[in-house]
């Protein structure tokens, strides 16, 4: 049973991999469940029941952007790191520069982004949002400490993350320029981090954008 469940995850995995390739590639329109089953060397009765359709494929993709942030809460809890806000401001510099270094990918979370406006509630996956939140607040209150300058709260500093970093790219996706996403995204979060500690010393390793 073990195997079979391992087998199954390396499997999701590669049907992942070889979608997003595919949406980046060809554009989310064009391919078809059958497209990604042969890329993936599976069945199209395979893809369907690990991610039922685009939609799902498109969800599982967007939910590895909070899969950073998740782990890095969890080794919090579990003391195997020391929190602080420098370890939040790199997971998200790194996100940026995962999407900053991949112009193709600019195209995928155009797709992302319409298709979420034309979706029902439901079909939104609107939990996404409200568990980011959820793992932005976890760190935010480990690395703080309660420190956090009035009337900020962790609660109000992850929505306030939460937002700022969706704006950021959402800019990023749709303007037709030069943006750096890095550059403009790391001044933009290091301003909203120092307006959270009253003491002056909140980012103690910056970390360099370039």
């Amino acid at each position: 049973m073990r195997r079979t469940k391992e087998e199954a995850a390396k499997t999701r995995a590669e049907i992942l991999q070889s979608a997003e390739r595919l949406f980046i590639e060809n554009g989310y329109e064009a391919v078809t469940l059958d497209d990604i089953a042969a890329a993936s060397n599976v069945t199209r009765g395979a893809v369907a029941w690990h991610f039922k359709n685009k939609i799902g494929l498109l969800f599982a993709i967007r939910e590895q952007t909070r899969a950073e942030f998740v782990a890095l809460a969890d080794r919090i809890d579990q003391g195997t790191v020391q929190p602080t806000l420098d370890l939040l401001r790199e997971a998200v510099i790194c996100l940026f520069s995962e999407l900053g270094g991949n112009v193709h990918k600019r195209g995928m979370l155009r797709v992302m982004l319409l298709l979420e406006l034309n979706l029902s509630g439901e079909q939104q996956n609107t939990c996404f949002q409200s568990d980011m939140c959820r793992s932005f607040a976890r760190i935010i209150d480990a690395a703080v400490g309660g420190e956090l300058r009035p009337p900020w709260t962790p609660s109000s500093a992850s929505s306030a993350l939460n937002a700022t970093m969706r704006g950021l790219v959402q800019d990023w996706a749709y303007i037709e320029s030069d943006l750096d996403l890095v550059s403009h995204g790391t001044e933009v979060i290091d301003a909203l981090l120092s307006s959270w500690r009253t003491k002056p010393d909140l980012l103690t390793n910056p970390v360099n954008p370039s």
